[in-house]
This record gives structure tokens, sequence and C-alpha cells, in this order.
């Protein structure tokens, strides 16, 4: 009886949509950043905040698009080590912030303030970037979305990804 339902359950897997589709704004974050950024492999991003999504991002992140240059960035630098140490990445100070901001291609926001803690200030202009806010409430200010060459992308449109998954399933 376990063998038939071992069986049915691989069966169903390979025969239907059940396991397709990003069910998590952690791994919906990184299957739209591979649907919508070319050579993904090759940019700096930068994930600022390493908490419990951050973390499943960051997993994510390294599994599926096999870049190395990925620099975290905690409030907290002993958990933001931690998870660096786990996938070998480059781990910044708080301090870093701003420089970070300045070269990286991608942001990735997993910070639970209750207030933004990225302002329009604290990004340069003049380069093409995309921005994930993967937090509620926002922690990337709106007005960073209207600075030229800034995509920003919050976690409400990710979620539509995660229900339309759900929704297939």
């Amino acid at each position: 009886l376990v063998n038939a339902v071992i069986q049915a359950s691989k069966r169903i897997k390979r025969e239907t949509g059940i396991s397709s589709g990003a069910t998590s704004v952690a791994f919906a974050s990184v299957q739209y950043l591979l649907a919508r950024v070319p050579e993904i492999g090759n940019k700096r991003i930068v994930l600022y905040g390493t908490g419990k999504i951050g973390r499943n991002t960051c997993e994510n992140l390294v599994k599926h698009t096999g870049n190395p240059n990925i620099t975290l960035i905690n409030r907290t630098l002993e958990r933001a080590e931690a998870l660096g140490s786990k996938f070998n990445l480059s781990v910044k100070t708080e301090a870093d912030l701003n420089s970070e901001l300045e070269a990286c291609d991608v942001l990735v926001v997993a910070t639970g303030a209750p207030v933004p803690t990225i302002r329009k200030s604290q990004i340069p202009e003049g380069k093409q970037r995309l921005i994930l806010d993967l937090t509620i409430p926002v922690n990337v200010d709106p007005e960073v979305g209207k600075i030229p060459g800034i995509t920003l992308v919050h976690m409400d449109q990710l979620s539509k990804i995660t229900d339309d998954s759900l929704v297939q399933r």
C-alpha cells in the first residue's frame, strides 16, 4: 500500500501542475528576477535583511541563479555573517549600505522595519536598477520608484504570482 501511494504521488507530480509555480514570496521574487533580468548570474545583488524571508530568498537566489555576486546586509551583523558563511557570500555592515546601493544592479529588501529603510535620497541616479520590496509595511519609500531607471516591485505584485500558482494547482 505504501509503495502504491508513493508511486501515485510521483505520477501526480509528473503529470499535473500540482508542484509547479511559486507559492512563497521568497521563491516568487527569484522567479521574477529569472524572468526579467537578463544574465542574472552576472549581476550584483544586494539582499538587505536576513530574517526568515531574507534567508529563504537568499537560499533561492543561490540555488536558482548561481550568482556569486550576492552581498548580504543586516542590522545584526552576526545573523548576516552566519548566512553568508553558509553560502560563501559577501557580508557588509549597514554602514556600507549606501556604497553597496551605488554598485548593485538588483536590491532585494527584506527588512522587518515598521518604516521605510530605503529612501529616495539613498539611491544614486544614472543606472538601471531593479528593487524588490518583500516587506509589509513597505520598507522602500514609494518615491524611489519615481527615480529614472529604477524599477520598484512591491510584495503585492509578487503575491499575484503566488496566487496565480495556487489557482493553477
